[in-house]
């Protein structure tokens, strides 16, 4: 985009907007799903376990990510006061765009061989549910 493009500009913002809530929500909802999967197989709940692991991994992931392309924008020569070449505005323009549209689709790849469908993670809930119900049972005599 170039000086005055503010429509286009604010119109891929919106739609980045709305795509971001998923790439936020997705995460924690298949670290839910997963801790059930560990729930039935181990009978330990260790959701906690799970969400402070993703927790972890997501700031990390992010810390990552951040420090490499700041790093790798301040070699390329970008200034962020401006007065930047094309140079440095080319590097701006990939590690902006290019970069993380690369990586989540690499992620996207990897997600559509997620083996924990709708239908299977009912049936675990299920089971779990049925567990819980006979050892509520079970307590109270």
């Amino acid at each position: 985009l170039g000086p005055g493009d503010v429509v286009l500009f604010t119109a891929m913002f919106i739609g980045k907007g709305l795509c971001f809530a998923a790439l936020e929500l997705m995460p924690a909802a298949m670290t839910a799903d997963i801790a059930d999967v560990d729930t039935a197989m181990s009978r330990e709940r260790r959701m906690g376990l799970f969400m402070a692991a993703m927790g972890v991994v997501a700031n990390l992931g992010q810390a990552f990510g951040q420090g490499l392309s700041l790093n790798l924008l301040a070699a390329a020569g970008y200034q962020a006061a401006g007065g930047n070449g094309p140079d440095a505005i080319l590097w701006l323009r990939i590690l902006y765009a290019v970069a993380p549209t690369t990586l989540l689709f690499v992620a996207l790849w990897l997600t559509l061989g997620y083996p924990l469908d709708a239908r299977r993670h009912e049936r675990i809930r299920q089971r779990l549910a049925t567990r819980d119900a006979r050892a509520a049972r079970t307590a109270a005599g």
